[in-house]
């Protein structure tokens, strides 16, 4: 686990989102159907948790902060294909889905800790990962932004009758 310190003095975020959605279907918008929706979204004073410290252990002080602007690139998906549309045991449909995101901040340069350190005498650490200075601070100018969903997807069969006793659908 990491410990985790808040800031009071936050800016909000501001977002900026552009999609380009698209939906195509058969004339009747009963047998098949398919939705992609790719988008962009710009985050200013994106609110991320920056590494202050590192301990021995690996164990993460961090601490929330803004960072200039965040970008999210992502796409979600759907079909669906009635492959069964009309029988006495009702419709049966198969319907996908997939979304994809990924995520990018500029940090400004405000730095992260190393995250290898030896210890040194009087109980200070020293960074020893190669090309990180020795105070255990680089500055990178943009940062895979954490916590995105990973690519994900899910595949279902749907049924749906329709009786004189009533309507029964099942996802």
């Amino acid at each position: 686990g990491n410990g985790y310190q808040g800031n009071l003095n936050l800016e909000s975020e501001t977002a900026y989102n552009f999609a380009l959605p698209g939906t195509w279907h058969d004339p009747a918008e009963k047998i098949w159907s398919v939705s992609v929706s790719p988008y962009y979204t710009h985050i200013a004073d994106y609110i991320w948790a920056r590494a202050e410290s590192i301990g021995s252990d690996g164990f993460r002080g961090m601490r929330f902060v803004n960072i200039p602007y965040a970008d999210l690139f992502g796409v979600d998906a759907s079909a669906r294909f009635a492959f069964l549309p009309e029988s006495s045991a009702g419709s049966f449909a198969v319907r996908a889905s997939l979304a994809y995101v990924r995520g990018i901040g500029k940090d400004g340069g405000r730095g992260r800790p190393c995250p290898y350190t030896n210890a040194i005498a009087g109980g200070n650490y020293l960074c020893d990962a190669q090309g990180w200075s020795a105070d255990g601070l680089q500055a990178p100018d943009k940062v895979t932004l954490y916590h995105m969903m990973p690519i994900h997807g899910t595949i279902a069969l749907d049924h749906k009758l329709d009786s004189d006793l009533g309507n029964f659908s099942n996802y």
